[in-house]
This record gives C-alpha cells, structure tokens and sequence, in this order.
C-alpha cells in the first residue's frame, strides 16, 4: 500500500467520523477526570464514562459500517448486508428501551431517583436512542460528571448491575452477528477493498 493510498485512505469520510467520535469520547473522559481533580470530586465515576465510550463507539461503528456497505456498488449483496446489520442494531436498541422502561418504573421508589426522573426521563429515552443502547447512557448519567445534575442519577450499584445483566446477553448477540457480517464482507470483498480501512475500524 503506497503513502498516498493510505493518506487519501485515512481521510476517508466514513473514517473521518470514526475518528471525530473517538476525539469527542476522549475530550469528554479527559474533561470530566480533570475537574474531578480540580474539585476534589470523589463521587465521579471514570469507569461509568469509560465504558459508556465504549458502548457508544461500538453502536456507531456498526452504523458507520452499514452505510459504507451500500456504497461498495461492486457488492451484490450489500442490501442484504445493510438490512442485517441496522436490523440488529435497532433491535438491541429496541430492547433497551423497553428494559429501561421497565428498570425506571422499579427505581422511582427511592425519592432521589424518582425526583431525578421526573426531570430527565425524556432526556434519557432520547439520549437512548442516539446512543444505540441505554445501558451507556444509563452508565454516563451515573458518573457523576462535572457535578451536573444530568450526570447524577443515584441509583445503587446493585441497581445498575441488574440492570446491566438484563441487557448482556442481547448486546452479545448483536456483536456477535455484526462481527459476522463484517468478517463475511471482508472475505467477499477483499479484491477490491484492499486499502479499506473503515471495516477494521468498525471490527
């Protein structure tokens, strides 16, 4: 692969927003662990924004890699690709909507989280869906962020854990599936797609 086919590759619109995700994850951990620092706040939590970062990244990269797809026209089955892949995405994201509902009605018992809610439970169902999975948003409104209030949903670790469990097993199975699909377009087209990087980024 020569110099100029990387470079050219490596501003590959697609990669592009790979990349300006990654760099908006990390100003947003490096911001947020800095002022806990500057204020001495022993309440945030750099695991629950890690890791949200992480589940976030891993929505969108599919997304990014469905729409990808349709533009390889050399690829016959590209729809089918396409369809598979945004198919099990909003399925998981279907899901955790609905446990979210589920998970939020058995929380308002406790006062704290019941006043929480009632302020930001549209924030939360919408930040949802833009993130493909409640269970990073859920995470992110748990740590405590730079002592905003859309950062302090008190639920109890227990809380969380139960909630986490419930949504395990479908986030496995969506990978599971994308890394199939991302695998299988690799091998069927890797004649022509030598230099793509984008697939690997979303692998």
């Amino acid at each position: 692969l020569s110099l100029r086919a990387l470079f050219v590759t490596m501003f590959d619109h697609y990669l592009i927003i790979v990349l300006v995700m990654l760099i908006l994850w990390c100003a947003i951990m490096c911001i947020s662990a800095l002022h806990s620092k500057c204020i001495d706040n022993n309440f945030f939590v750099f695991s629950a924004v890690f890791t949200a970062s992480i589940l976030v990244l891993d929505a969108w990269t599919d997304i990014v890699f469905a729409t990808h797809v349709i533009d390889v026209r050399e690829y016959e089955h590209r729809w089918i690709v396409f369809s598979a892949s945004i198919g099990v995405t909003l399925f998981v994201c279907l899901v955790s909507l609905v446990l979210q509902h589920y998970a939020m009605k058995a929380w308002k018992s406790h006062y704290a989280v019941n006043t929480w809610l009632s302020r930001n439970a549209v924030v939360l169902y919408i930040c949802s869906i833009l993130c493909g999975t409640s269970l990073a948003v859920i995470q992110i409104c748990r740590s405590n962020a730079c002592n905003f209030d859309i950062f302090d949903l008190r639920i109890t670790s227990v809380q969380y854990r139960q909630f986490a469990r419930k949504l395990m097993f479908p986030i496995l199975i969506k990978n599971i599936c994308q890394l199939v699909l991302q695998i299988g377009f690799i091998v069927q087209t890797r004649d022509y797609m030598i230099s793509d990087y984008t697939i690997f980024v979303s692998l």
